[in-house]
C-alpha cells in the first residue's frame, strides 16, 4: 500500500503523541466507567493470580487498565505500545457503543465522536 506523503508523520512528533494520549485518556475513562467495579474484589485491577479475574467477563478491559495505568506512564512508553493500546480501546468502545444501539457514523454523542476520531487518527498514523 502506498501512503500519501502529506499524511505521514514521524513517530515521535509531539502533536501526534499528544493526540494519541488525548485519545487514550478518553478511552481510559470510558472503559473504566463501563466496568462494575463495586463487584470487583480488585477494583478493576486485573490480578493474574486470582482465578476469578480469568473467568470474569471484563478481564480484558481490566488487564488493559492495569497495563495502561499500572505499568508505565504513557510518556515513558513508545508509540507502538500506545498505538496497540489505542487499537484495543477502539475495538472495545466500538462494540460497547453498538451494543447500546448507537449508530457510530451519525450519532453525535462523545463516545461515537471519539470512535470516528480514533478511526481517522489510526488510518492516518500507522
Amino acid at each position: 500500500m502506498i501512503a500519501r506523503q502529506d499524511m505521514q508523520m514521524e513517530p515521535s512528533t509531539p502533536l501526534r503523541r499528544a493526540k494519541l494520549i488525548e485519545l487514550l485518556n478518553f478511552a481510559r475513562t470510558e472503559i473504566k466507567d463501563r466496568l462494575e467495579l463495586d463487584a470487583c474484589p480488585h477494583g478493576g485491577w486485573f490480578a493474574s493470580e486470582d482465578e476469578r479475574c480469568w473467568s470474569c467477563a471484563a478481564s480484558q478491559e481490566c488487564a488493559w487498565l492495569l497495563h495502561n495505568d499500572g505499568v508505565l506512564p504513557w510518556d515513558a512508553r513508545d508509540d507502538a505500545d500506545l498505538l496497540m493500546s489505542l487499537k484495543f480501546a477502539l475495538e472495545t468502545i466500538d462494540i460497547q457503543a453498538r451494543n447500546r444501539e448507537h449508530h457510530i457514523q451519525v450519532c453525535s454523542c462523545d463516545t461515537c465522536s471519539w470512535v470516528r476520531s480514533t478511526r481517522y487518527f489510526l488510518a492516518n498514523h500507522r
